[in-house]
């Protein structure tokens, strides 16, 4: 019957039931060479793939990361240029004062044109002693501490010159590239324009797309056993005849297979229909003149006792054509 299979009351079978079949057809199937040579190339190809995306994810993570370093340093010079921040070095620490409350506004005006989407931030920086102290526009009073300066701060302070973090720094506050232009009066560096651009998102989805990885290496080497399956299945006719050439090669230098002798007078006459192209158990049953079901019997018992599928039997008694079989009949 052409179509889907079907249970003797005529509703198809669970879905578990065919998980169940396809299994036992892959586990049989896999003794075959033709298998296994599908399974690695199949898995060669995959593993490449997958090293190729990792290397391209990588790629681009460094290309983002090379982006953003130049983002936050322009933005940090215009911030610098586009505003009068000489009267940094007059607010007091942990006051809040006018000044204060000015130069917060003018940050805010410049998150909100550069940073719409809250996904950075520009805020001013003064470092003391190795310590770094901020004024951002979330906070209460001026000048918080915010730790030991970090190296870029203290090169823009040394240097005069504009610095960004070539990698994303990770502090106490998160993850983020920042870069800093120096805010100079009467020849000294007075503070620092910063602005940072939050990394977070995009190492939440390298980490995202390195577990999807991860996590999809057992449907990978399932497909993989099923295209395999497929392939063996497909190369099959190929293989047999490789394995007739073997086994007559072999019987063409007296090597004599063991394994046809296991076989009784019946078996080996079952195995000479076979190597004949005749397969159906009917017309075998037919020709010998027994049941189907003994036939069927016949060559579960050949099973058993070598190992052999029906092809390989068939394969066996070609290669063994000119032996002497016994006599036709019951």
């Amino acid at each position: 019957m052409d179509g889907a299979s079907v249970t003797p009351s005529g509703k198809s079978p669970p879905a578990s039931a065919n998980s169940r079949t396809l299994l036992q057809a892959i586990i049989k199937r896999s003794k075959s060479r033709a298998f296994w040579h599908s399974l690695k190339l199949i898995l060669f190809a995959e593993v490449v793939t997958l090293v190729v995306t990792w290397l391209l994810l990588d790629a681009n993570t460094n290309r983002w990361i090379q982006q953003k370093r130049d983002q936050t340093a322009n933005l940090s010079q215009l911030a610098a240029q586009n505003s009068d921040w000489s009267r940094i070095d007059e607010i007091k620490q942990g006051k809040n004062s006018a000044l204060f409350q000015s130069y917060q506004t003018r940050l805010g005006s410049f998150n909100q044109r550069y940073f719409p989407r809250d996904e950075g931030s520009i805020y001013i920086e003064i470092v003391k002693a190795g310590e770094a102290y901020t004024i951002a526009t979330n906070d209460k009073i001026a000048l918080d501490d915010d730790g030991k300066a970090n190296q870029w701060e203290i090169d823009a302070y040394r240097t005069g010159k504009t610095t960004s973090s070539p990698v994303p720094i990770v502090d106490d506050s998160g993850t983020y590239l920042a870069a800093f232009t120096p805010v100079i009066k009467n020849g000294r560096v007075i503070g620092l324009v910063a602005a940072e651009y939050d990394e977070a998102p995009l190492s939440d989805f390298r980490a995202i797309v390195r577990s999807a990885f991860l996590f999809s290496a057992i449907p990978a080497v399932v497909l993989s056993l099923i295209m395999a399956y497929g392939l063996a299945s497909f190369a099959r006719p190929t293989e047999v005849l490789r394995e007739i050439e073997e086994i007559a090669q072999r019987t063409r230098d007296d090597e004599h297979d063991p394994r046809w002798d296991m076989l009784t007078d019946q078996e080996k006459r079952i195995a000479n229909f076979l190597s004949r192209g005749v397969t159906s158990t009917k017309e075998i049953a037919s020709e010998m003149n027994l049941k189907e079901s003994s036939v069927y019997t016949y060559i579960k018992r050949i099973k058993q006792r070598t190992g052999l599928e029906r092809e390989q039997l068939a394969v066996l008694a070609a290669g063994l054509r000119n032996a002497s079989f016994p006599p036709a009949g019951t």
